[in-house]
């Protein structure tokens, strides 16, 4: 896949993948569910270049922060 790629990690990953496939109508293109890796690769159609993708990623230890960070 090529374009421009977000990754979001968070611990509660069926609720933020819920928000995405069903509220926002994103579509599931990759998914891994292993172990140490479970994570899903949406975009809002089925092109696979020149689009942007949005890296979901589930990770249980997420620290808590306030305001946001760029």
């Amino acid at each position: 896949m090529s374009g421009l790629k977000v990754r979001i990690q968070t611990n509660d990953f069926k609720a933020c993948l819920n928000f995405y496939t069903h509220h926002l109508g994103m579509k599931i293109l990759d998914s891994r569910d292993g172990n140490d890796d479970r994570g899903v690769i949406l975009g809002f159609s089925t092109a696979t270049t020149g689009e942007a993708f949005l890296k979901l990623a589930y990770n249980d230890s997420l620290k808590q922060y306030e305001g946001l960070s760029l």
